[in-house]
């Protein structure tokens, strides 16, 4: 399985910033344009440029993250500038050289979180894309995403796999699929401490029941209290049960992180950036090469 890791603009628009990525040992990045970006007049020439950079570098675009809206922005609410963005990013995803893009999905928040009501609005909005998705030929990956423990009433949409499945398999479409974030789902019932609670969310269950609908990921790691997208092996995911479950399914993406980047300090931010690419390497190959064994 090959590697990525997720970048900005100002990261994808940095040669010697992406050739260190490429000399850490990944093979790709997951490119993220946040808003400032999407809204540049120069926008089209941005991306040719990261086109170029990349191509430069050695590295492919394994999968973009769709621009989002905010958690609490209720889902049956629109947004005519997010709306673009999304409709924008859709449309450079073939140029970039990449099949999938994660979206987050929206929830009920002016309805107490009622699932039912979510799951209407998100289809709604799906269907709206896949009008550019089918255009462009390319796929969206719905994410999974958190409840944290200090908000419990905050149930968002897609954190119940349940859910997660059944918005998939109601929109029945080769374009849609699941992003699974290991982070998110390791923070699933569990207190401020990252201890088990009631009711208890079985991680490698959740992520069997997805099955093959899984087609991108999001490696990152925490201690089952925050959201913390630390590097993976620094935090209590559980990969040696996991990651086994994805190559079962014959997973077609790449096993890409999603990390923090805090160091404003060139050197340690590249050592870093070392440190993430020698252990995704690592930790894939041992898996694999265990996997073989049995």
């Amino acid at each position: 399985m090959k590697t990525s890791i997720q970048i900005g603009g100002e990261h994808a628009l940095d040669m010697a910033f992406l050739k260190n990525l490429k000399a850490s040992g990944f093979d790709g990045v997951d490119l993220f344009l946040k808003n400032n970006y999407l809204d540049r007049e120069d926008r089209d020439n941005m991306v040719d440029t990261i086109c170029s950079n990349l191509n430069e570098a050695g590295l492919t675009c394994a999968q973009v993250h769709l621009p989002y809206y905010g958690m609490m922005f209720s889902s049956e609410l629109f947004d005519d500038a997010m709306e673009a963005r999304i409709h924008y990013v859709l449309s450079i995803m073939p140029k970039l050289g990449a099949k999938w893009g994660a979206l987050h999905a929206m929830s009920s928040t002016n309805y107490g979180f009622d699932r039912k009501r979510a799951m209407e609005d998100n289809i709604v909005k799906l269907q709206n894309y896949l009008k550019t998705a089918e255009k462009y030929d390319v796929g969206i990956a719905v994410e999974n995403l958190p409840v944290w423990y200090d908000v419990p009433q905050n149930a968002y949409f897609t954190s119940e796999v349940e859910d997660h499945v059944q918005l998939i398999d109601r929109l029945n479409h080769p374009l849609i699929g699941a992003c699974w974030d290991f982070g998110h789902a390791n923070i699933m019932g569990c207190d401020q401490f990252g201890r088990p609670v009631e009711p208890y969310y079985d991680k490698v269950k959740a992520l069997e029941t997805m099955g093959k609908r899984v087609k991108i990921v999001h490696a990152q790691d925490n201690y089952g209290d925050y959201d913390e997208h630390h590097c993976p092996t620094i935090g209590t995911v559980e990969w040696y049960k996991l990651i086994p479950i994805l190559l079962k399914n014959d997973f077609p993406g790449y096993f890409s992180l999603e990390v923090e980047m805090p160091f404003k300090n060139r050197q340690m931010l590249d050592a870093y950036m070392e440190l993430c690419g020698a252990t995704a390497r690592a930790l894939v190959d041992e898996i694999e090469a265990l996997e073989r064994e049995e």
